[in-house]
């Protein structure tokens, strides 16, 4: 095996796809390991044996020894299957003796949530205090909701923390986000209450209200991959319309429009088409689990060898009633 010294210099290697780094530190020996680009790996070996790999993709990793001398080696793992992880640090398959790669399904990151996130009816707030909801499903305790800028609330529009959330109202707090930009729901530690301002308000109707907002990193997919998505969804029994929405980049991929029916759950596949930037789906009216429809798939051309965002989106067309996205799975299905 190889060596390197505590007075050599850093040494940068290679490590192809399917392969592994092995640094053997004898007793007195120690050296750091790192990845230079997206840091995933950062870690120090002192006397010990310690794998590192084997990964999907190549990968760059810097050795440092920083006492003694230690061994390195690099090269296919002798063991039945391990975990393959991509440069940031994904689990993308399993990789057998051979090298070869067995892809499997994961969850990018912020890529799933049951925390509920809820564009409400029109109320009133008094001093931060919410109240007068269209009466929700239950009392969740704590939720995201959204506020337009007439709720006169310190942050402007947006999705707002909620604590002791009933029925018809909560404790407004001013954890904030503006879903525009990446945005997993999330329990904010330590929220601070807001104790003054706030005025009844009319609520968003005609536009679409991003609840989530999940990236999904370019490659991930690969040109014969999928894009798997699932979702739960509540809104209230009226004859208005409430539509449900999920986008790739700036492509509708799905719309769903409810009245009288009070939730349901979504699945749906977007898979690449031999290429990464070639992609289809069910159409934005068709089923997205199963079922014969009267319309064409969508055929579209969104380059998911670059990052892209999804969103879930709701919209409301009466003031009174209210969507709740309960919550959501957006899983990579990868295959080169």
């Amino acid at each position: 095996m190889p060596t390197i010294k505590s007075t050599d210099s850093l040494l940068a290697i290679n490590i192809p796809i399917g392969e592994a780094l092995t640094i053997v530190a004898p007793a007195g020996s120690s050296c750091y390991v790192s990845e230079p680009v997206k840091f995933v790996v950062s870690a120090t070996v002192t006397g010990a044996t310690q794998t590192f790999g084997p990964y999907a993709n190549n990968v760059l990793l810097n050795i440092q020894c920083t006492a003694g001398a230690v061994n390195w080696s690099v090269g296919k793992i002798n063991i039945a299957a391990t975990y393959a992880l991509d440069s940031s640090g994904n689990v993308t398959g399993l990789v057998g003796p051979s090298g070869s790669l067995a892809s499997m399904p994961f969850i990018p990151n912020g890529g799933q949530a049951a925390i509920p996130v809820i564009l409400p009816s029109s109320g009133t707030i008094t001093n931060g205090v919410l109240s007068a909801l269209t009466a929700l499903p239950t009392a969740y305790g704590g939720a995201w909701m959204y506020f337009p800028a007439g709720a006169s609330l310190p942050s402007g529009a947006g999705l707002y923390w909620v604590s002791s959330v009933t029925t018809t109202g909560g404790n407004i707090t001013t954890s904030f986000a503006n879903a525009s930009a990446a945005f997993t729901p999330y329990i904010p530690s330590n929220p601070v209450l807001i104790t003054s301002g706030g005025a009844s308000y009319t609520q968003t109707t005609g536009a679409d209200i991003t609840l989530a907002n999940i990236t999904v990193q370019g490659g991930l997919m690969g040109a014969n991959g999928a894009l798997r998505t699932s979702k739960l969804c509540s809104h209230n029994n009226s004859a208005g319309n409430k539509i449900h929405k999920e986008v790739l980049s700036s492509s509708n991929i799905h719309s769903f429009t409810a009245s009288t029916s009070v939730s349901f759950r979504w699945d749906l596949l977007v898979r690449n088409a031999g290429s990464q930037a070639v992609n289809i789906c069910p159409s934005s009216i068709s089923a997205g689990t199963s079922g014969v429809v009267g319309t064409n798939l969508n055929r579209i051309n969104i380059d998911t060898s670059q990052a892209q965002q999804y969103t879930f989106i709701g919209q409301i067309a009466v003031a009174t009633d209210y969507i709740v996205l309960e919550g959501f799975t957006v899983e990579v299905l990868p295959r080169a």
